[in-house]
């Protein structure tokens, strides 16, 4: 995390034709619509059979014209139909050709759905520690589903990324697991990045997914959007040489914020002298860019533990808007911390469990027992009867109706302090 990777890293044309090439469509009715595609390694000329012997097979294909055995051709013939087609991966290993290191394109709107055991594996290592295995730009809307991206027994910079103004995609049913280069404590699971806050930003949505053993960061948003929802995310102890962040958050503007919902991050641990404390949410400004990279965070429904600091914000100075509401934090070094910067009245952290029904310490809240509370944030009232559950929803609102049960708070009841708070709804 020493210095924000690339946004564009350098890429090469790919290698597929992505326009020219017409594939059949699948009639409906009277309507044309997106045709699906196969890709199955194992397949050859004359093959007509997806995923043999295994859950999802498919008869009835025919190889080189909606069954295919490598991505690009796969990627080729879904380049020409209305609207965005669906890729459907066969179990076990697709490779994705990272040919001398450099970055694999994806430049068009399709989804990749796996099929359970499907895992994208790199072919090469990459050229170096900000370089990327899949990259996903030019305005492109890619989902991906129900595989694996797997970069053990390679060094990888960035596993996937999205970047470029207007990309998009969601992540649903994914694990990201082993990526890391030469254990150089730099390298990122998923990366979304808009070159700058004069166009489109890059918006990408994590669902239901499962991110582990990253070589620094989990999930990097940089002036970018989204919302992670119902993931696990779980990084590494560095002790004091190294330092990892489950979600980074890097200012965005006034248009969107990211929203973190329903999930567990825990395990980033380590320091390491010049770098802000391993977190399992880091949040900070980007000056340079201008008076609107101030990152917009909310989170409500997680659970942050076993990580040196749960949530930062602000190390290095800046400001930050942070509403944390309805989360058990507790089993971290620090709870929360913004003593490096930040408008208290901007850092709202009421109404979370701290770990014990006296809230967290800190000096305006004596006898506090909890996971501590660094600077100067709106933390009470505080819920004394935690944990909360760990859940899902649209909004804080939202996850307050589904879960009646909640405990109240001190001071005053819950009504009453999200009433104060319109903004948080």
């Amino acid at each position: 995390l020493r210095t924000l990777p690339g946004v564009l890293p350098l890429m090469r044309s790919p290698r597929r034709t992505p326009r020219g090439f017409m594939p059949s469509l699948l009639p409906l009715e009277d309507r044309l619509t997106p045709a699906t595609f196969y890709l199955d390694p194992s397949t050859s000329t004359g093959d007509t059979v997806f995923n043999a012997g295994n859950p999802g097979e498919t008869t009835g294909l025919t190889f080189g014209t909606n069954l295919f055995n490598n991505l690009d051709n796969a990627l080729s013939a879904a380049s020409g139909s209305i609207g965005p087609d669906v890729i459907q991966l066969a179990s076990g290993n697709i490779p994705v050709p990272n040919g001398g290191g450099l970055p694999y394109g994806i430049f068009q709107d399709v989804t990749l759905n796996g099929n359970g055991p499907s895992v994208l594996v790199p072919t090469v290592n990459s050229s170096n520690g900000s370089t990327s295995v899949l990259l996903i730009s030019n305005g492109a809307a890619v989902n991906l589903s129900n595989l694996t991206f797997d970069g053990s027994g390679f060094d990888v910079g960035i596993g996937i990324q999205y970047s470029g103004f207007g990309t998009a995609g969601t992540l649903t049913n994914v694990t990201i697991r082993d990526i890391d280069f030469q254990g150089d404590n730099t390298a990122i699971a998923l990366f979304v990045s808009t070159p700058d806050s004069t166009g489109t930003f890059t918006r990408v949505d994590v669902t239901n997914s499962t991110i582990s053993n990253y070589g620094a960061t989990g999930i990097y948003y940089a002036l970018a959007l989204g919302t992670v929802s119902g993931t696990t995310i779980t990084g590494q102890n560095g002790g004091t040489a190294e330092t990892y962040y489950g979600i980074v958050v890097d200012g965005q503007t006034g248009t969107g914020s990211v929203t973190i919902t329903g999930s567990t991050i825990t395990g980033n641990l380590g320091t390491l002298t010049g770098e802000p404390n391993s977190a399992g949410v880091l949040i900070r400004s980007i000056p340079l860019v201008g008076p609107d990279s101030i990152p917009a965070v909310t989170i409500f429904g997680c659970q942050l533990t076993g990580n040196t600091t749960g949530v930062l914000a602000n190390p290095n100075g800046g400001d930050s808007f942070v509403t944390m509401r309805y989360n058990n934090i507790f089993g971290n070094t620090t709870g929360f911390d913004s003593s490096g910067g930040g408008t208290p009245s901007q850092q709202l952290t009421d109404a979370n469990w701290w770990g014990t029904p006296t809230g967290p310490t800190n000096g305006a809240n004596p006898g506090g027992t909890g996971n501590p509370v660094a600077g100067s944030p709106v933390f009470q009232p505080f819920v004394t009867r935690g944990p909360v559950p760990v859940a899902s929803a649209a909004t804080i609102a939202a996850y307050r109706i589904a879960n009646s049960t909640l405990a109240e708070t001190t001071v005053n009841d819950v009504t009453t302090l999200v009433s104060a708070n319109p903004q948080t709804l």
